[in-house]
């Protein structure tokens, strides 16, 4: 799980365990956080992504460059790169 994704689920209440089963050690475990819910927060995350890289094709030059700068910087910062 991404270190921001995680963050902000701490910070939404979700509490987060280390493994201490031998099988999983190291992996970190959350009551009740899926894998379906990791990929909803990554959906969210790339939504955010297109919407900023797209409002980019609809302006000037300078704008556009700083929409998909914007743009890959929320991608790196969730860990979500295409």
């Amino acid at each position: 799980m991404n270190d921001q994704i995680r963050q902000l689920a701490e910070q939404a209440g979700i509490d987060f365990f280390n493994s201490t089963d031998p099988e999983y050690f190291g992996r970190v475990y959350c009551e009740g956080w899926s894998e379906q819910q990791q990929k909803f927060a990554e959906l969210i995350v790339r939504e955010c992504v297109k919407v900023c890289a797209d409002r980019g094709k609809h302006h000037d030059s300078l704008y556009s460059a700083w929409a998909s700068d914007c743009s890959e910087r929320i991608g790196k910062h969730f860990g979500v790169e295409e």
